[in-house]
């Protein structure tokens, strides 16, 4: 019985569907024929001359190209936030490889048998969920926590250089001072001549920052590189930091007071990657020791 009841809907349905049809038809019967003689002539026009038939292959290649073009692009936009993610992956693995991670150990018995080298710093991941630039004092969020393996005064950088240091974790996220607070200094030196000092934003302009504490004797040349110093617990020797603009000197002091544009744009910054110095609670507990003992 149910069979039945189905089938004799399925007949009311396709009849309804036919029913409609031919009233589609009858009513534009005259369009429907016109389109359908048109398509012809113009089918007899372009057989009976080579020159036309090129000419209309040709015109469809170029809009069928033209249409494969502007999907594949649209295609290409939607996968793009993809295959980022898969080459930030695939730089991480390669900052961790580099040579700049690992700390060359060269202690005499050690070289008796084979070069030891130690890992020092680890590179992870991460996207920015929040950034501000127009603060005194300017904080990024990070999308990782310490469920993530984040932890406290980890390095804070991108393709492009210094970004800031975290300073608070929790299970999911962290939150980062930016380089543009102006209650951080980051221990840089000028790479041409090893001369260090140390960046701080002065709260002006979000692209540039202050390079202090360079001796006035010592030669400088608009666009020098500045890069990390290396003497920082947090920052790996050489990370780019930006390069110098303007300088001049302070007879005060005798220090310069340099302008250095930086590296990064915090006005568009997304992609990131946290440092994290493996050897560092070794390195401060060490210094903590000596200083307890010198007072």
């Amino acid at each position: 019985m149910k069979k039945f009841i189905n089938s004799f809907f399925s007949l009311i349905y396709y009849e309804i569907i036919m029913r409609n049809l031919l009233l589609f038809i009858q009513k534009f019967n005259f369009v429907i024929l016109f389109i359908v003689l048109e398509v012809f002539s113009l089918f007899l026009a372009i057989s009976s001359n080579v020159s036309r038939k090129s000419t209309a292959f040709n015109s469809a290649n170029v809009i069928t190209g033209f249409i494969y073009e502007q999907i594949n692009f649209y295609r290409n936009y939607f996968y793009l936030r993809k295959e980022n993610e898969i080459l930030l992956r695939d730089n991480t693995q390669l900052r961790n490889e580099i040579n700049s991670s690992y700390k060359f150990d060269t202690a005499f018995y050690q070289l008796l048998h084979d070069t030891i080298f130690i890992q020092q710093y680890s590179y992870q991941s991460a996207r920015i969920l929040k950034n501000s630039i127009h603060k005194p004092n300017n904080y990024i969020t990070i999308d990782k926590g310490s469920k993530q393996g984040v932890e406290e005064d980890m390095a804070v950088i991108n393709a492009d250089g210094v970004i800031g240091i975290v300073v608070k974790v929790s299970t999911n996220f962290s939150t980062a001072i930016s380089l543009l607070n102006s209650k951080i200094g980051i221990s840089a030196k000028i790479k041409a001549n090893g001369y260090y000092g140390s960046v701080v934003w002065d709260g002006q302009n979000y692209m540039h920052a202050i390079l202090k504490e360079i001796p006035n004797h010592v030669e400088l040349n608009v666009g020098d590189t500045i890069v990390t110093s290396g003497y920082s617990s947090i920052f790996p020797e050489g990370i780019l930091i930006g390069e110098i603009t303007e300088f001049e000197k302070n007879s005060q002091d005798n220090f310069y007071t340099i302008k250095v544009k930086l590296s990064v744009d915090f006005k568009n910054i997304q992609n990131v990657y946290l440092i994290k110095n493996l050897l560092r609670k070794e390195q401060l507990q060490l210094e903590e020791e000596v200083i307890q003992q010198l007072e």
